[in-house]
């Protein structure tokens, strides 16, 4: 809440209004690291825009506007090609976790995960998280947007970030 108040430069105070209109709107949600115990209480969470047209709006139109009204398209279009792979990763994130979601629920995975979402620390974070609660079973995943192969240095640095759970 306190860095969207800076990005708008106002206080705190007056924005839970407004985050809870676009929340019933479902055009924002509100994340937590998966093993929060209160999430609804939580000072780890993170605020996003759900809907992926106007997350494209506000990441690469709107901030441009006047290039667009001016017509200078190949400048608009640059800053498009050099963030669209990171613009990418949070949806890419999401359909990994849906697929998971619908492969567990087709009984193509042997465990039946209770929850699912992400994780994050100061220091690390980890796109997809599923916990089996009963049996306290746990699998992670790292979700690229590349066309490069992952390395084994990735797969290292997953286990380790994934032993802070």
């Amino acid at each position: 809440m306190g860095g969207i108040a800076k990005r708008l430069e106002t206080k705190v105070q007056g924005l839970n209004k407004y985050l809870e209109t676009l929340k019933e709107l479902d055009l924002v949600g509100r994340d937590v690291p998966i093993t929060e115990k209160n999430p609804h209480k939580s000072k780890k969470g993170l605020y996003r825009i759900k809907d992926n047209f106007f997350r494209f709006w506000f990441r690469f139109i709107f901030p441009n506007m006047s290039h667009v009204e001016l017509g200078n398209y190949e400048l608009v279009l640059e800053n498009i090609r050099q963030n669209f792979g990171m613009f990418c990763s949070l949806v890419y994130a999401n359909v990994a976790m849906e697929i998971l979601q619908y492969h567990m629920r087709k009984g193509l995975v042997g465990i039946n995960f209770t929850s699912f979402g992400r994780w994050w620390s100061k220091d690390a974070e980890i796109d997809l998280v599923a916990i089996d609660t009963h049996s306290r079973n746990i699998l992670v995943g790292e979700c690229k947007w590349t066309n490069q192969p992952v390395s084994y240095e990735e797969l290292k640095k997953l286990k380790s970030m994934a032993l802070l759970l």
